[in-house]
């Protein structure tokens, strides 16, 4: 299919709209903390600037030199970076001891730039994230601005990932309740990750940038198999699959859950074009190599384990209890000590997604319910599986972030479900946008402001923190509370004011054949006609 001008010049408008609103965001969340304060950031900071120099793997540290009351029995390096970022770790401990309460002002990031063996826990991640995060901080001095150049990067990344989701999203007839489902998906915790110095942040992004093209690849297939959403869909796929260890499994369960929802004329289409065989060797490729460093790289970490005498049944009881925790934790808990966001914003984001799960659940086909199902299963039992079979190893050592790939499939799922039934005209109502809207940009603002209070004035300080903050983020904390207030509340309404790239192609025809006024009619008729037939792609 040839693409219109129009339609190209309203789906670039689109990717820019997307990317500068959650750039900004991001970069607000980016700036709201001091460096090293999100979760396991010190160590990743470290690690970006050792790759960037030119050591991708750090000398093993003797183990009568492991620091004392460490939880981890293995996985202590020594890492030739700057001193100050050893010297910086050392200091942040004021604010991220086991008191929130303390505010982040006690913290300087300062000391030599001469290189030195800083101690550190080494991830043994794959390099491409440090490469990408740590060549451009090289560019400024080594310090905490280098630190905001990682996270800063960091965000831009994910701010193209999200904006290639909703230009793939643009090209369903009806795109409002997808759009819907992406809003959803993108909870406070995605902003926070995406403005940390962490691969889990870019791993989340490109997840849900591969569950969106990937749906209207499958969704489109029987009829044209377009070379742009298949790139987005293989981009999407090596930046997942390329970010962390466990990363190649949720790559390969989403693309195992699109398949599902693939009829047999998609899989077909899919098998015949040579730009989708392409991209599945290119992605086969980067899981192969991805795997191969993990088996040869990456290192056995033991921390503390459960105790023998605790029965395995226990184990599996208590991994299972833990199952709402992880779903908060996929909204919102932040830094180093976390803290858990708001009950309000939980309690927004569980209506959210409730209501679009049992909207899906009362319009979209069977298919698609099935496939939400087994990725809900696949999202419980994953943890679970995860913390008895490494219980000599860790005691309980899953976290909620860890399954936000699959997690946050559930709402894009259900949004294309409901956008590919006949009775998906419900979500077009504007009151219901708006209250979604709405909700969707108190929650995330009330999230960010309990974030920035936390670190400003400690978390029991007063409400109007940004008056007169103790600890002073680099740009004014009103203005940051100001930029995020506007972009969240501008992103909410993507699904009222975002148009479909096909509804526009429709009226260039109307237009367009309008030479004459019985063929413009005629045209006119038939186009109404198509627009009220049921869409019966899968």
């Amino acid at each position: 299919m040839v693409s219109s001008p129009a339609r190209s010049s309203s789906s670039r408008a689109s990717w820019w709209i997307t990317f500068v609103l959650v750039g900004a965001v991001g970069s607000c969340w980016a700036l709201a903390s001091p460096p090293y304060s999100a979760v396991d950031e010190p160590l990743h900071v470290v690690k970006a600037v050792s790759i960037a120099g030119g050591q991708w793997v750090g000398d093993a540290l003797p183990n009568d030199e492991i620091p004392d009351g460490s939880i981890y029995r293995d996985g202590w390096v020594t890492f030739d970076v700057p001193s100050v970022y050893g010297e910086a770790e050392e200091s942040s401990r004021c604010f991220r001891g086991e008191d929130v309460t303390e505010p982040a002002s006690c913290f300087s990031f300062t000391g030599s730039r001469d290189t030195v063996s800083v101690i550190s826990l080494d991830p043994r991640y794959p390099p491409a994230y440090y490469l990408t995060v740590g060549l451009p901080a090289r560019l400024v001095p080594d310090g905490p601005n280098a630190v905001r150049v990682m996270r800063l990067v960091s965000v831009a990344i994910v701010a193209a990932l999200l904006a290639s989701a909703v230009r793939s999203l643009c090209r369903i007839d009806r795109p409002t309740p997808a759009l819907v489902g992406l809003v959803v998906a993108t909870t406070p915790m995605v902003f926070h990750l995406a403005g940390s110095v962490n691969p889990n942040g870019v791993e989340i992004g490109a997840a849900v940038a591969l569950w969106a093209s990937g749906l209207v690849l499958v969704r489109e297939a029987p009829g044209e198999v377009d070379l742009r959403v298949v790139t987005r869909v293989a981009v999407a796929a090596l930046i997942l699959v390329l970010s962390r260890p466990a990363s190649p499994l949720f790559a390969l369960l989403i693309l195992l859950a699109l398949l599902l929802l693939a009829g047999r004329a998609s899989l077909m289409a899919l098998l015949r074009s040579w730009p989708t065989r392409l991209a599945a060797g290119a992605i086969a490729v980067a899981a192969v190599a991805q795997l191969t460093w993990n088996q040869f790289v990456q290192p056995n970490y033991f921390g503390t384990p459960i105790p023998d005498v605790v029965p395995r049944s226990d184990v599996v009881r208590f991994a299972f209890g833990k199952t709402i925790g992880y779903l908060q934790q996929s909204i919102g808990v932040f830094g180093a000590p976390d803290f858990q966001v708001n009950t309000l914003t939980i309690l927004i984001w569980a209506a959210l997604s409730g209501g679009l799960g049992l909207l899906a659940v009362a319009v979209a086909r069977r298919r698609f319910l099935l496939v939400m199902i087994a990725v809900a299963v696949a999202a419980v039992v994953i943890p679970v599986v995860a913390d008895v079979s490494q219980a000599d190893r860790f005691t309980y050592a899953w976290q909620g972030r860890y399954t936000m790939p699959l997690v946050l499939g559930l709402p894009l799922l259900a949004g294309v479900g409901i956008a590919s039934s006949a009775p998906a005209s419900i979500l077009l109502l504007r009151r219901l946008l708006l209250a979604t809207a709405g909700a969707f940009a108190l929650g995330q603002f009330l999230a960010y402001a309990e974030f920035l209070q936390r670190y400003t004035v400690g978390i029991d300080g007063p409400l109007l923190f940004a008056l007169d903050p103790v600890w002073r983020p680099p740009v004014p904390a009103v203005l940051l509370l100001l930029v995020v207030l506007i972009g969240v509340s501008l992103f909410g309404a993507l699904p009222m004011v975002v148009r479909s790239d096909r509804s526009e192609l429709v009226e260039q025809r109307v237009v367009g054949d309008a030479t004459t006024t019985a063929h413009s009619r005629a045209v006119e008729h038939d186009v109404r006609d198509q627009m009220r037939e049921p869409d019966q792609r899968p």
